[in-house]
């Protein structure tokens, strides 16, 4: 470290009784020479300069901190406690480079700041790079439409399910907001159906339009597959004769709706239910029994939709499946994010595809 003696006096003194010009002079010259050498100090020197540049900033005026702050921002061994203490300031000029900057301010310090200074603080922030889900969280938590639509715009920025939750939650009719978060989420397809699942339908139905074309068929594609890969297994053997007739006097009847079928749920009617699903479903009763056994229960969620169930019944009707095809929690938490994202229209035309296979199977066998 290349200093003479008389400098390092001259600090001392700026230090202890002099003026705010000496004191400022001193502040830029130690800048200086720690920017010149930064690479190459150890971290014992970076601590010495750390201490006197604490000193040096107690009673400086903020432009003078700002300069500070924007030639320390950049540099990755820049001493840590001078830039702990910029970016805690509650003047934004001061704040700001670091904030936006600094390799020496962790996801803990981040998390620390974002919780407690002002939307521009915030603001600075969601412009570093690589920002962890910890730090979005409660930059999404805490901030306002500028805020959000920084963070929607740095690609970098890491984003958690529930942090997607909450950003539709709080643009809500914002427009702008929306068309960003449907940028954004045009990147992972698994992460727009979890937040489609749990939009409102409005805001969903919003969402989707701002999609690219080709995102929405993405969609329609990833359903109708899971479900058609269902379709081809085989189905058990099963007599559906009586329950046809039971069916048929319900409808009759005008009886045949929701709570017939949970009716037919809790006294544990498999054919019963298979054949209800099967008119309410507008599907064939051999094809709604090959669903219920199929490997997984995506392909029922089209019949269902169809009918207009409710998800406690269509969930219901899940765990009604033969034994050895329980779900877990998860499988049913995937399925309905499905469900609510599906719409009727699409379940309707994967309805319409399924009886045309059916017909054409059919009409070869013979």
């Amino acid at each position: 470290m290349q200093y003479d003696q008389l400098w390092v006096s001259d600090i001392e003194t700026a230090i202890r009784n002099g003026t705010r010009e000496k004191r400022v002079d001193s502040l830029r010259k130690v800048t200086d020479l720690f920017l010149a050498d930064a690479e190459r100090f150890s971290d014992t020197q970076i601590d010495v300069f750390d201490n006197v540049l604490c000193r040096l900033i107690e009673r400086i005026e903020t432009h003078a901190l700002a300069e500070l702050s924007r030639k320390l921002a950049p540099v990755p061994t820049a001493p840590n406690e001078i830039i702990q203490q910029l970016a805690r300031s509650d003047e934004i000029r001061v704040a700001a480079p670091v904030l936006s900057q600094s390799k020496r301010l962790t996801s803990r310090d981040l998390v620390e700041i974002a919780g407690t200074k002002s939307q521009d603080h915030l603001l600075a922030i969601t412009s570093r790079a690589n920002l962890e889900c910890s730090v979005t969280d409660i930059l999404i938590e805490r901030g306002m439409d500028e805020v959000l639509g920084s963070l929607l715009k740095n690609r970098t920025a890491q984003i958690s399910r529930e942090g997607f939750s909450s950003l539709v939650s709080k643009a809500n009719e914002n427009e702008r907001l929306l068309e960003q978060i449907g940028r954004r989420l045009g990147m992972t397809m698994e992460r727009l159906r979890d937040l489609l699942a749990r939009a409102t339908e409005a805001v969903r139905e919003k969402l989707l339009s701002l999609m690219q074309p080709d995102a929405q068929q993405d969609i329609e594609r990833v359903l109708s597959r899971a479900a058609d890969e269902v379709v081809i297994e085989t189905a058990a053997r099963n007599d559906f004769s009586a329950a046809k007739k039971h069916i048929q006097a319900l409808q009759a009847e005008n009886k045949l709706n929701q709570q017939a079928i949970a009716v037919f749920l809790r006294d544990k009617k498999y054919e019963e239910l298979v054949v209800a699903l099967s008119v309410l479903g507008k599907l064939p009763v051999e094809l709604i029994d090959k669903l219920m056994h199929g490997e997984r229960g995506d392909g029922l969620l089209i019949p269902c939709k169809v009918a207009g169930f409710s998800w406690p019944v269509v969930k219901a009707i899940l765990k009604a499946r033969p034994s050895w095809k329980i779900m877990s929690d998860m499988q049913i938490e995937k399925s309905w994010h499905d469900y609510l994202q599906l719409s009727r229209d699409t379940a309707e035309r994967i309805n319409r595809f399924w009886l045309v296979r059916e017909k054409a199977g059919e009409a070869s066998a013979a």
